[in-house]
């Protein structure tokens, strides 16, 4: 409506400068003078000129805005079919009545080409071979894992190595996402004897003390098995027991290797080693440790052991089932279990320990009853 009255407007004007420069008298010319030529027009005449020259240029504005707008239209109506697809694609997560969305042929404007990568990673890792680095290293990050457990899955441990070290030094904010990846490829390295330099303990890498603890017990192991001399083994153990004096798998393989090799002291140095890793990470499996010692106070050892731990803890209740048990001790199995081990979550352990330990466990028959009760609560759960 605004372009119709501006060009009425325009129309209106020039029409009266023809008029009054045809029927009243003249005001004058303007005189142009353009190297050696000169040109001579009526006041009325130049003035309508004007006129005319900006209403054609209004008119011309005007045109290239509509046209602007009509393609602004279609690319913004474009652009939301193009989200709506990718929409489609986040929504239709392994779902089986979904269409399948082909992404790689999607026409998608370079504002939402990340996106269009980032999905590809996600959902389609059959064209993930064709993906580069975007620029962007949360997306990047993805594109290097899967080139990580491609050669992985390889078994080319020398490429792993390279290419793990160049995603280290360019993407070392994001490792908590190839964290496994990492590890995989240092436990290669070490059994290969290539050298993969990698300090996760470096607090900028941001990697978890429970990773920091399997990475760094993961190549021990590895390192304790490759070693040939038994004092060697011994003192690998020992260093990384001392670093992680929680961590039951390497506790277990330094008792075991206490057990293989016994000196005088080898009975107080693996009750020292149980107490210290209970106290501080309480596992079940350590009480079998402590039955090969042979002890004949044993039980009271184990409620020493114990003693700082919470009635409650499953695994300090656990622990002294075992200890009960290897003792023979019936009374005192059929009054933890019906006491502490009721809860049906319980129902599979107990069926399980009870196969173990028909022998002892059957001569019961309240113990059987307590067992089988609990396994039908929980089954009607």
């Amino acid at each position: 409506m605004k372009f119709w009255t501006t060009g009425l407007f325009h129309i209106v004007i020039v029409a009266v400068c023809l008029f009054l420069g045809a029927y009243t008298p003249s005001i004058g010319e303007i005189s142009i003078s353009i190297l050696r030529f000169n040109v001579s027009i009526d006041a009325y005449a130049f003035l309508a000129t004007l006129i005319a020259l900006s209403f054609l240029y209004h008119l011309v504005m005007t045109l290239i805005s509509w046209v602007s707008r009509l393609s602004k239209w279609n690319s913004v109506a474009k652009e939301r079919m193009i989200i709506a697809s990718l929409c489609e694609a986040i929504l239709a997560d392994e779902d089986a009545q979904a269409p399948s969305i082909q992404l790689n042929k999607l026409p998608i404007p370079s504002n939402l080409e990340l996106l269009k990568t980032a999905l590809i990673i996600r959902k389609d890792s059959d064209k993930l071979e064709t993906i580069a680095e975007t620029g962007a290293p949360g997306v990047d990050i993805y594109v290097m894992r899967h080139r990580l457990r491609k050669l992985l899955k390889q078994g080319n441990v020398n490429k792993c190595v390279q290419v793990a070290c160049e995603t280290i030094d360019k993407y070392w904010k994001y490792l908590p996402i190839i964290q496994n990846e990492i590890l995989m490829i240092a436990e290669l390295a070490r059994e290969s004897a290539i050298d993969f330099r990698f300090d996760p303990r470096k607090s900028k890498y941001n990697l978890s003390p429970a990773f920091l603890e399997q990475y760094c017990v993961s190549l021990a192991l590895i390192d304790f098995r490759l070693t040939p001399n038994d004092d060697a083994k011994l003192k690998i153990l020992e260093k990384a027991v001392n670093d992680f004096p929680g961590n039951v798998q390497i506790i277990s393989n330094l008792l075991d290797v206490i057990l293989e090799h016994p000196h005088d002291n080898s009975e107080k140095k693996m009750i020292g080693i149980i107490t210290k890793a209970f106290s501080l990470r309480p596992d079940r499996s350590l009480a079998y440790y402590l039955i090969k010692t042979n002890r004949k106070d044993i039980l009271e050892v184990a409620q020493k052991i114990t003693s700082g731990i919470p009635d409650t803890n499953i695994e300090k209740i656990w622990f002294m089932l075992i200890i009960a048990t290897k003792l023979n001790l019936v009374n005192k199995v059929k009054e933890m279990i019906r006491c502490y081990l009721k809860d049906g979550n319980q129902a599979h352990d107990l069926a399980s320990f009870y196969i173990q330990n028909h022998q002892i466990l059957s001569s019961d028959s309240e113990i059987v009853e307590t067992i089988r009760r609990i396994d039908h609560a929980n089954q009607n759960r």
